[in-house]
């Protein structure tokens, strides 16, 4: 967010005043949440349509049929 050390990012350009870098830290440091379109402000988002942006869930271990054996 700040331009700072020997890149500066974007060249050649102005960066953000502080204020605005001050708001940005603010939102990330809350959680950075982003409102979904159509979506009510402060209401759960629901699941993403593709599987890619899906939050991984571990699947549950299976069952062993014969402990004593290993199966």
């Amino acid at each position: 967010l700040e331009r700072t050390g020997d890149l500066k990012m974007p060249p050649g350009k102005q960066g953000l005043p502080p204020h605005e870098i001050r708001v940005i830290r603010d939102w990330i440091d809350s959680g950075a949440h982003w409102p979904r379109e159509g979506a009510p402000a402060g209401s759960a988002a629901p699941e993403p349509a593709w599987w890619s942006l899906r939050k991984p869930v571990r699947p549950a271990l299976p069952e062993v049929r014969n402990a004593a054996n290993g199966d």
